[in-house]
Parts: structure tokens; C-alpha cells; sequence
């Protein structure tokens, strides 16, 4: 089933695209879109299990006025625990440049299972343009 505004593009091409170790189960507490970049982006979040796209939204965001960022939270998240990996990019981004999330074994704590809080960036790239990144932070304080 998949949640939130949009349909999944075909041709997207998710299925085996990860060649690391499977994904561990967690659990999605928020995702936050910042936008640092002085003009206005949308931003998306593609969230995956099992290669399958679960839920895709987008973010408009406004552009950066100092020293605040535009953007906000996405909505209608997964709540149930699961192998979930995580894809967020900036309107025009080439896939190859889409930022990837996703937890193996050795990346979370052993003891029951994790949560995520995460924050998708936009912000000037080093080079003209934009770059999109994810930060996390882990635990279960709600």
C-alpha cells in the first residue's frame, strides 16, 4: 500500500538497487524537510521495504531567510516498525543523486527495536547547485 499524496513513477527502478546488507527493522518516529538554500525546492521523500515503495510525498519549501530554513514535516508516515530504506532529493535531482538512508545490524542498537528522527537537508552545494542529504538521530523518546 502505498501512503501519502502522488504515485510512485514507474521506471523507478528500486527493486535490488541497494547492494548492501538487507536493512534492519526500525521504527520512523519524523521526517523533517530543512531547506538552507536561499531560493525555494521541493523536496522528496521515497520511503521503500522489501524493494516495494510504500509512501512518497513532496515538500514545497521556501527558500532560507536567516537564520531561519524553510520546509516542514512529512505527514502520513509508516508507524509499524520495518526494513525500511529511505530515499529524499531536490526537484530535478538526478537518481544518482538522491540522498539513501537505510540501517544494517551492525549500524543500531541490539536492544528492541529503534527509532529515527530524520531530517532531509537542502543546501547549497560546494559547486553551483544544490545538494540533498539525510541526518539522524536514534531513539525511542517520543
Amino acid at each position: 500500500m502505498l501512503r501519502a499524496g502522488g504515485g510512485v513513477a514507474a521506471g523507478v527502478g528500486l527493486a535490488g538497487c541497494s547492494s548492501g546488507p538487507k536493512p534492519v527493522e526500525f521504527r520512523i518516529l519524523d521526517v523533517e524537510l530543512l531547506n538552507t538554500h536561499e531560493e525555494p525546492h521541493s523536496g522528496t521523500l521515497l520511503v521503500v521495504e522489501d524493494g516495494e515503495p510504500i509512501y512518497r510525498s513532496t515538500i514545497d519549501a521556501d527558500g532560507a531567510e536567516d537564520p531561519q530554513a524553510g520546509g516542514g514535516l512529512f505527514e502520513g508516515l509508516p508507524t509499524e516498525p520495518g526494513r525500511y530504506e529511505l530515499y529524499g532529493w531536490h526537484q530535478n535531482a538526478a537518481s544518482d543523486e538522491w540522498a539513501h538512508l537505510s540501517f544494517d545490524a551492525g549500524s543500531l542498537p541490539a536492544d528492541g527495536v529503534p527509532c529515527v528522527d530524520v531530517i532531509l537537508m537542502i543546501e547549497p552545494g560546494r559547486e553551483a547547485g544544490v545538494r540533498s542529504f539525510f541526518l539522524r538521530s536514534l531513539g525511542c523518546d517520543e
